[in-house]
C-alpha cells in the first residue's frame, strides 16, 4: 500500500508539472511564431538622388491588394523635387503610368486599346502651386494595378509562364502566387523633355500576404531616348503562417477521417463492440469539416482549390460512406450489445496467452466460477478446523458457527463460550428459545457435541480434500465449455483461476498437518 501511494504521489506531480509546462510553452510558442512570422510591411527604401538634373522623388503606399479581383491599390505621393531651389523657371511636370498596367473600370469606352506610348497623364505636377498657392491640392494620387501572369523573360520570348508555372489562380491556394507590375515616367508639360523620376521609398501591410518589391535599377533603362523611370514588380503570395495554418488544418481532416474510418472497419467488418455515442460522430463530422474549412483565411468561396481535392473533398466522401454505413448496422444489430468483443489496445500489444477478458458475458462467467470454487474451498477448510480440534483435544465456538435457529445464526440467540477447553456452554437469551437451541445441536450432529457420548474418531479429510479438488475440476471445464472461447487466453485464465484455489486447498490440507505433526 505504501508504495502505490507513492507512485500515485508521483503521477500526480508528473501531471501537474507536465500541465504547467504545457500552458505556459504552448502559449508562448504561438505568440513568438506570430511575431516572426508575420507578414513583413510591403518596405523599400533608397537615399535621395541630386545629381544636378531635375528629379523627382515618388512615395508608395501600398492600401489594399484584392487577389479576387485582381488588383492593387497603391497612393502615392510626392516627397522631393530638385526643382524647388529654382522654382521661377521649372515648369509642370507630367506622369504616366502604362496604361494596360492598370485596372481598366470603363470596359464601355469606345476608345480600342494599344500599346502605344501613354499620352494621356496620370498625374500633373504643378511645383509652383505647390510652392506659393496656399490653397493648392495635396500632391498625392492614387492608381489601381492589375494582377496579371508575368513574362517569362529568360530566353528574350517575352512569353507568357503556364498558370501551372507561376501558380497565379485560386486553385493553387494557399500556394498561390500573383505579380502586378508599376511603369511610370515623367516629362515637361512645355518641351515634352523627360524628367527624372525616383522611387524613394515605399510602405503597405495588407492582411495574410506576404508582398515583396522588386524595383529595377534605373541605370538599365537610361539612354538618351529613355531617361530614368520607376519599374516596380510587386509579387503578392499568402503569409507563411497563413500556409502552415492550412496545412495543419488539412492533416487534421485526415487523421480525423481514417480514425473514423478505422472504427467503422471494426466495428462493421470486424464486429467488435463499440459505444452508440461514437457511431454517430462521422455525422456530425460531416458537417463540422465544412466550418473548420471556412476558416482558412482568404480560401476561395467555393471548393475547388488545391487543398480541397487533396484534403477536404475525399474526407468528406469517406465521411459520408462511415455515416451511411454505421447508422445503417442498427438495422441488423446493436454495435454496443455486451456479446459483440471489445478492442482494446492490450489486445494489439500483447501476444493471446497474455491477453485479458473483454466481452462482458466472459467476465461474468469468470466471477461466478470464481464465486463457486471459492465456496468448494470452503468445505474442506471447515472439515479440517475441526478435524484439528478435535484431534487436539480442545473444542472452539467455531464449531456452532454453522449451526442455524429459524434461519438466525446461534450467535444471534445465544452466546457461546468454552470451559476447561473441553465444554462449550451456551447460554440463550430467550428462555423460549431454549428448545429450539437445544434441537438444533442435536440436528446438526456435530461430533463430541452431544452429552450422550464422546467421539474419539476423527474422520479422515485427505478423501474430502480430495473431491473438492475433482469438483474444482468440473466445475472448471463446465465454465470452459459453456462459453466456447475461440482464444486461448481465456481458458488459460480459468485455469489460473482453477489452479490458485487448488493451492488453497493443498495449503489447509499442509497446515492441518503440521499441526497435527503428522508427517508428509
Amino acid at each position: 500500500m505504501l508504495t502505490d501511494s507513492i507512485s500515485a504521489t508521483k503521477r500526480i506531480r508528473r501531471c501537474f508539472f507536465f500541465s504547467a509546462a504545457f500552458v505556459i510553452m504552448v502559449p508562448a510558442i504561438c505568440i513568438i511564431l506570430a511575431v516572426t512570422l508575420h507578414p513583413r510591411e510591403f518596405e523599400y527604401r533608397t537615399p535621395s538622388v541630386d545629381n544636378g538634373n531635375r528629379t523627382i522623388s515618388l512615395h508608395a503606399d501600398l492600401i489594399s491588394a484584392d487577389l479576387k479581383q485582381g488588383s492593387v491599390v497603391l497612393d502615392w505621393s510626392i516627397l522631393n523635387d530638385t526643382c524647388y531651389l529654382t522654382a521661377d523657371n521649372c515648369s509642370n511636370a507630367n506622369i504616366y503610368f502604362a496604361t494596360n498596367l492598370l485596372q481598366q473600370f470603363n470596359t464601355n469606352s469606345s476608345k480600342p486599346s494599344d500599346n502605344n506610348r501613354p499620352t494621356d497623364p496620370t498625374f500633373i505636377w504643378n511645383i509652383t502651386s505647390d510652392i506659393y498657392d496656399d490653397y493648392t491640392d495635396f500632391p498625392m494620387f492614387q492608381t489601381v494595378v492589375a494582377i496579371f501572369n508575368p513574362f517569362s523573360l529568360d530566353d528574350g520570348s517575352h512569353s507568357k509562364y503556364p498558370i501551372s508555372h507561376s501558380h497565379r489562380s485560386n486553385v493553387y491556394y494557399p500556394f498561390d502566387r500573383y505579380t502586378a507590375v508599376v511603369f511610370c515616367f515623367a516629362e515637361d508639360t512645355s518641351t515634352n523633355s523627360p524628367v527624372k523620376l525616383h522611387l524613394q521609398d515605399s510602405s503597405g501591410l495588407v492582411g495574410g500576404l506576404k508582398i515583396t518589391a522588386t524595383v529595377a535599377d534605373p541605370s538599365e533603362f537610361s539612354d538618351d531616348d529613355f531617361p530614368e523611370l520607376v519599374f516596380i514588380q510587386i509579387t503578392l503570395q499568402r503569409g507563411t503562417l497563413v500556409v502552415c495554418y492550412c496545412i495543419v488544418i488539412t492533416i487534421t481532416f485526415w487523421l480525423i477521417t481514417l480514425t473514423i474510418c478505422l472504427l467503422m472497419i471494426m466495428t462493421v467488418g470486424f464486429g467488435f463492440r463499440q459505444r452508440n455515442e461514437i457511431v454517430v460522430v462521422p455525422i456530425g463530422t460531416v458537417f463540422a469539416f465544412t466550418q473548420l474549412r471556412s476558416t482558412m483565411p482568404g480560401a476561395p468561396d467555393g471548393f475547388g482549390d488545391i487543398l480541397d481535392f487533396v484534403g477536404v473533398l475525399p474526407c468528406l466522401v469517406l465521411l459520408s460512406i462511415c455515416a451511411i454505413t454505421m447508422v445503417g448496422i442498427y438495422i441488423f444489430t446493436d454495435p454496443a450489445k455486451d456479446s459483440r468483443e471489445q478492442l482494446n489496445w492490450s489486445a494489439l500489444v500483447k501476444p493471446g496467452s497474455r491477453q485479458s477478458l473483454t466481452k462482458r458475458a466472459d467476465i461474468a462467467e469468470h466471477e461466478k466460477c470464481e464465486d463457486k470454487l471459492k465456496a468448494l474451498v470452503e468445505w474442506p477448510r471447515r472439515d479440517c478446523a475441526d478435524a484439528s480440534a478435535r484431534a487436539a483435544g480442545r473444542v472452539m465456538s467455531a464449531l456452532l458457527a454453522n449451526v442455524r435457529v429459524k434461519e438466525q445464526k446461534l450467535e444471534e440467540e445465544a452466546t457461546v463460550g468454552v470451559r476447561d477447553g473441553s465444554m462449550l456452554v451456551v447460554t440463550v437469551f430467550d428462555e423460549e428459545n431454549l428448545k429450539h437451541v437445544e434441537a438444533v445441536i442435536y440436528d446438526a450432529k456435530i461430533a463430541s457435541v452431544t452429552p450422550q457420548r464422546q467421539d474419539t474418531n476423527i474422520e479422515n479429510p485427505w478423501k474430502k480434500a480430495e473431491d473438492t479438488r475433482v469438483q474444482c475440476r468440473r466445475l472448471h471445464q463446465a465454465s470452459v465449455k459453456k462459453g466456447e472461447y475461440d482464444k486461448r487466453s481465456i481458458e488459460l485464465q480459468f485455469q489460473d483461476l482453477l489452479d490458485k484455489h487448488i493451492a488453497d486447498i493443498d495449503k489447509i490440507v499442509a497446515d492441518m498437518k503440521k499441526t497435527l505433526g503428522l508427517a508428509r
